[in-house]
């Protein structure tokens, strides 16, 4: 660490050396991440959604919620996703790849919205450094389903550089940018909305500033209101006073996930307390009324601190339980995604407690910094492993990490990872599991239903599609499922009714149109079949099945142009041959 040598030294470091040495950490840090697969969510977010497949429906994404998650307002994150599948198909090296260089670019604002507020270069590359590599911030990096997480962050760093930038170079000029990339933030994420109550922070009792942050509540009110237009909030639960009184276990688990980030998996879940007279309300009670006489100290030794301390309040205040006193949980979700962008302000505060005059000789920049920085690096890239192994493993190491809180959902996604290496009889183990601890797992029952069909099972598989349909009637995939089951079993009038029922819920599912294209055939109707196979292709350009047989159909009726056009397509993707159905 000779660049630690004198602080002189260092200040000479142009910042665009600084800026390459922390892409290479970066980089170095995450290159045994390039290899994982799609996780999770990233199925649903990316592999099976035809929305990121087009650019015709570009102003849509802005319109309607993220694609599966009819609570979430995310369009930047689609649009993202459209970039990735422009120039990397469904390949998921380009889509970590993004995510790392997200990362990157966030450490780098990060680097520089410390320089900027407290003018120590050394301090600031100090705190970036750790940004960078520290293992709780590795969630949203290796989850490409995050990527909402580095999106938002990226726009609120950008948003309080120009702020900050106006505010201390008095250019009034760069408070467009910065209102611009708060649109782009709350565009991103919807947490981002708080964010004005952040710059109120910064501005500390500047009561007279406090007129500049105005535009952004107007932001954040516009936001919600446009956001509730288009998903309006819906719940079924009554308040829960349980997760009320979790605040404090929450707030401080996550305090101490960030300064002890050790046993790393992608979920936790935490019981909520039971009473206020229980060691696990009041030990994190007595944890925060500490913690709030540590911030009051920070603020007395500097106002950037104590701003970024209440920067890292602020933003996982929501985190805490916040976001489901309306929802009734035997264990509430706690993620490592969720504290990236809280995080920046903990390391903000920690590069302004760094003082420009460190006798470095004494100071753990040389002394404990290396061992933290190495330590760091090696649990992150451990975990990266983690992301980067099997499905089945991965599910397993959350299960091995919580055997007893048994949350359906992770059994769900392990039977679903068995099921998709046509492993049935441990599938059926683990959904079954899941079914035991809810059985109202949509997810879980639905993929027993497709453990029999595989199985050409059909009387059990539509016994359990159809307990799909008595929980949830406008469940589009049961629907088209039982009629994939009614086609094989030869019911070809019967398939086309439950086909055309999931399209009425749904008419933008490629499969559907594609195996309502196949059933024509059947019947010999060559035009309702072509009309089908054509949405099928609209709906998903990479729905290779649906071209192969429109070149076929469109030879027969001696249509070559349209045919040769077809093969073009087939031939330019390398696809298989003629399917019978898409499952």
């Amino acid at each position: 660490m000779k660049i630690f040598k004198t602080s002189q030294t260092f200040l000479n470091i142009p910042n665009w050396s600084l800026i390459i040495l922390l892409s290479l950490f970066v980089f170095l840090i995450y290159s045994n991440s390039l290899g994982a697969g799609f996780k999770w969510d990233d199925h649903n977010l990316i592999e099976d959604n035809p929305e990121i497949k087009t650019w015709s429906n570009t102003v849509d994404i802005f319109t309607k919620p993220l694609h599966g998650f009819s609570a979430y307002y995310r369009p930047l994150q689609t649009l993202s996703y459209k970039l990735d599948h422009t120039f990397w198909g469904l390949n998921p090296l380009g889509y970590h790849l993004t995510n790392i260089l997200l990362h990157f670019l966030n450490t780098i604002l990060l680097f520089t919205l410390i320089v900027l507020l407290t003018k120590n270069k050394r301090s600031a590359w100090v705190s970036a450094l750790l940004f960078a590599c520290h293992p709780a911030l590795t969630e949203p990096v290796n989850y490409i389903s995050s990527r909402s997480d580095l999106l938002v962050a990226l726009f609120i760093l950008l948003t309080t550089f120009f702020y900050s930038s106006a505010k201390i170079k008095n250019e009034k000029a760069l408070s467009l940018p910065a209102l611009f990339c708060f649109v782009l933030a709350v565009l991103s994420k919807e947490i981002a909305f708080i964010f004005p109550f952040v710059l109120l922070a910064q501005e500390g009792c500047s009561k007279k500033n406090y007129i500049k942050t105005v535009p952004y509540f107007l932001i954040s009110a516009l936001f919600l209101i446009l956001r509730f237009e288009t998903i309006p909030f819906k719940t079924t639960h009554a308040f829960s006073p349980a997760l009320l009184l979790s605040i404090p276990k929450a707030l401080t688990t996550y305090i101490l996930a960030l300064i002890f980030p050790f046993n790393l998996h992608k979920t936790w879940y935490i019981v909520p307390v039971a009473s206020l007279q229980k060691a696990d309300f009041l030990l994190p009670a007595l944890g925060l009324f500490l913690f709030g006489f540590l911030v009051k100290e920070i603020f007395q030794r500097s106002k950037t601190a104590g701003f970024g301390l209440l920067w890292f309040l602020i933003f996982l205040l929501p985190f805490s339980t916040l976001l489901y006193l309306f929802c009734t949980f035997q264990a509430f979700p706690f993620s490592y995604a969720w504290v990236y962008t809280p995080a920046i302000g903990a390391f903000l505060c920690l590069g302004a407690l760094i003082p420009k005059n460190l006798e470095l000789k004494k100071s753990f920049l040389t002394i404990l910094f290396p061992m933290i920085l190495f330590s760091f690096s090696l649990i992150t890239m451990r975990h990266n492993a983690l992301w980067r192994g099997s499905e089945i493993d991965f599910y397993k190491n959350i299960i091995k990490s919580q055997p007893s809180l048994g949350i359906s959902v992770i059994y769900a996604n392990l039977g679903q990872s068995y099921l998709d290496e046509s492993k049935y009889a441990e599938a059926l183990e683990f959904l079954n599991k899941a079914v035991e601890v809810n059985p109202r797992d949509l997810n879980a029952l639905a993929n027993i239903a497709m453990v029999y069909k595989n199985q050409k099972k059909y009387k059990e598989a539509l016994k359990e599609f159809k307990k799909v349909l008595e929980i949830d009637p406008k469940n589009a995939k049961a629907l088209f499922s039982i009629g994939t089951i009614l086609s094989e079993m030869g019911q070809i009038e019967e398939a086309l009714d439950y086909h055309k029922k999931a399209l009425a819920l749904n008419p933008r599912i490629s499969k559907i149109h594609y195996n309502l294209g196949l059933l024509y055939l059947k019947k010999n109707n060559t035009n309702l079949a072509i009309e089908s196979f054509c949405l099928a292709a609209t709906l998903d350009p990479d729905n290779i099945d649906a071209h192969y047989n429109l070149a076929i159909l469109y030879a027969q009726n001696g249509e070559s142009k349209k045919a040769l056009k077809e093969y073009a397509i087939v031939k330019k993707t390398q696809a298989g041959a003629f399917s019978k159905t898409q499952k």
